[in-house]
């Protein structure tokens, strides 16, 4: 009996990019619960931006952000993995040296940025629901930063590779969706994470329904019997899991749930 679904969010519940979910899902969420199953939202995103998206559930589900580094609900932290401040002044610099791209560097509660183009802030802080502060100096950082995310405009993989190998050895390196390279805790990840909320709640792997797209996702969807790969998954993910389903402009997850439980 499934008691734990997991899904990702950007490329699986909706297309990439994009922050309208069909709202299906808060349906099937509470009606769930109602029948002692969790649903857990495991994303790169920040808490908030998730809270912001899931605003009729919120206090409804498990939060697994920032790829891993953060797990709690609503209202609690259950776990959160740190990068050390200095760590995150040497990214900084070595950004900075790239050239002008934006960054965004989040803590449990709020998040840093210093891009010079407006609209970006403003797509963040209204669309996202990041809490931005703006931080031009390296050593402007506190001490609770649990992940730094670089964008590319065109695609994360023109940044330089060399760079990426250097810091691969330092922290975790997740490509995460066509413009964004995010760095967390060596220890972060979803599918850490997912085993951590498993066995707080008592439930285990055969007990587990998961949904992703992306190579963030691997670990989890190796933590989950019933693992499912979106269509527009690449081959790595869809190697990853033991199912298939259909893509998330198609809404395979709400069509796989609802084939799972069936409101009879």
């Amino acid at each position: 009996m499934i008691k734990l679904i997991v899904s990702d969010v950007d490329g699986t519940l909706v297309p990439e990019g994009t922050n309208d979910l069909n709202p299906e899902i808060f349906t099937l969420i509470r009606r769930l619960k109602s029948q002692g199953i969790y649903f857990a939202v495991a994303s790169g995103r920040h808490k908030c931006s998730i809270e912001k998206m899931f605003a009729p559930v919120k206090e409804d589900i498990f939060y697994i952000t920032s790829n891993g580094a953060y797990t709690g609900t609503c209202h609690e932290c259950l776990a959160v993995s740190g990068l050390p401040k200095e760590v995150c002044q040497k990214l900084f610099r070595d950004f900075k040296a790239l050239g002008d791209f934006p960054y965004i560097a989040e803590s449990i509660d709020a998040a840093y940025t210093a891009c010079p183009d407006p609209e970006f802030t403003r797509i963040l802080t209204e669309d996202y629901g990041y809490q931005m502060t703006q931080c031009t100096s390296a050593e402007g950082f506190g001490n609770d930063i649990i992940k730094f995310s670089l964008y590319h405009p065109e695609n994360v993989l023109n940044f330089n590779g060399e760079l990426l190998k250097k810091w691969n050895e330092i922290c975790k390196c997740s490509i995460s969706g066509t413009h964004w390279i995010d760095f967390i805790p060596m220890d972060a990840n979803k599918g850490n994470a997912l085993a951590r909320l498993q066995e707080r709640l008592g439930i285990t792997i055969q007990e587990t329904i998961a949904f992703g797209d992306q190579a963030n996702d691997i670990e989890m969807l190796k933590q989950a019997y019933y693992s499912h790969a979106m269509a527009n998954a690449g081959c790595t993910v869809k190697n990853a899991a033991r199912f298939t389903c259909d893509s998330a402009e198609n809404n395979g997850v709400l069509k796989v749930l609802n084939s799972f439980f069936p409101n009879n």
